[in-house]
């Protein structure tokens, strides 16, 4: 049986899953099988993956594709958990990239006391055509994390191994969710395991140019809806206080990301929520400055802005948010 088990959901995912099978494939650490879920996709995605299946169909690294009917990411991850025969989980984005070395990096992290649940790294981000775009990468919390987590989601789900008894422990991904179910997921399991982390980029994450504001929306609602409900009876001040930072964080962020997609009523209210719990942030003070500002004025503004705090999630007005930005 292999080690590892590397699951990809892949829905209409023909541009770009042969580039990701490839870097999956290309691992230095030889011990793992790699699992696609085709959730009823309608373009070649199968037959792309079947074609790597018939190439690569011996262990070690052998590819299988299970196909279902459309059901989202949530649910087409968790039918590759359950199909999957490797003692470690990971996954990875059908547009995502892994670099050779992640598995060489991550695996060893694993102890063999069982502490550690979840082993994550670093995700650089990149353009649709592969151009890298600059990335912040804060620290990695590991140990006991749920305080930082609370906060953001440091983990992108095409970054993160976990011990297959995580899911038996800790549940599945959300299947009602498709907007921060994995951060959904970690938080779980950060209450019964440590995190170990690579401090290096081993991700490429693909970002679209042209998101909807309708996405940044949803994006916002899911990750609200997480933190919301994040907390348990018994938590003691420490909890609700990272909480209260990370839907602090939440509220800004979405409000300054309107604020750049030009819906400055929207971001308004959204600032409004940010200065109420944490009225000393100069960035939400500058975004309700912004935003009663004519179109003229505001956008050279917000461009000087952006070069000065490039961690400001701008990019989720021009693409989609990075997992690391949520």
């Amino acid at each position: 049986m292999p080690r590892v088990s590397v699951i990809i959901p892949a829905y209409n995912a023909s541009r770009f899953i042969r580039e990701t099978l490839e870097s999956v494939l290309a691992q230095s650490y030889r011990d793992f099988e790699v699992v696609v879920v085709d959730d009823g996709s309608t373009d070649a995605t199968r037959e792309l993956v079947e074609s790597f299946a018939q190439r690569v169909a011996q262990p070690p690294s052998a590819v299988r594709c299970i196909r279902q009917a459309n059901a989202g990411p949530s649910a087409a991850r968790n039918r590759g958990i359950r199909e999957a025969r490797g003692t470690l989980i990971a996954f990875v984005d059908a547009d995502d990239l892994w670099l050779p070395e992640k598995l060489a990096e991550q695996v060893p992290l694993f102890d063999d006391a069982g502490r550690v649940g979840l082993v994550y790294c670093h995700a650089e981000r990149m353009a649709a055509d592969g151009q890298p775009l600059p990335t912040p990468h804060p620290p990695k919390p590991t140990g006991h994390v749920l305080a930082g987590f609370l906060v953001r989601n440091h983990c992108p789900t095409s970054a993160a191994v976990l011990r297959r008894e995580c899911f038996d422990r800790c549940g599945f991904f959300p299947e009602d969710m498709i907007w921060a179910e994995d951060w959904h997921l970690w938080l779980r399991v950060a209450r019964h395991y440590e995190f170990a982390a690579v401090e290096r980029v081993l991700v490429r994450h693909r970002m679209y140019a042209g998101a909807l504001t309708s996405q940044v929306e949803r994006a916002y609602e899911g990750a609200r809806r997480v933190l919301e409900t994040a907390l348990v009876e018994g938590d003691g001040p420490e909890l609700r206080a990272a909480r209260r930072r990370g839907l602090h964080r939440q509220h800004r962020n979405n409000g300054l990301s309107l604020l750049g997609a030009g819906e400055t009523r929207k971001a308004r209210r959204c600032l409004a929520r940010a200065f109420a719990t944490g009225p000393l942030d100069p960035h939400v003070a500058a975004g309700c400055v912004a935003s009663v500002l004519p179109g003229p004025l505001r956008r050279p503004l917000l461009r000087l802005w952006k070069r000065a705090a490039p961690w400001v999630p701008w990019d989720a007005a021009d693409g989609a948010e990075s997992p690391e930005d949520r």
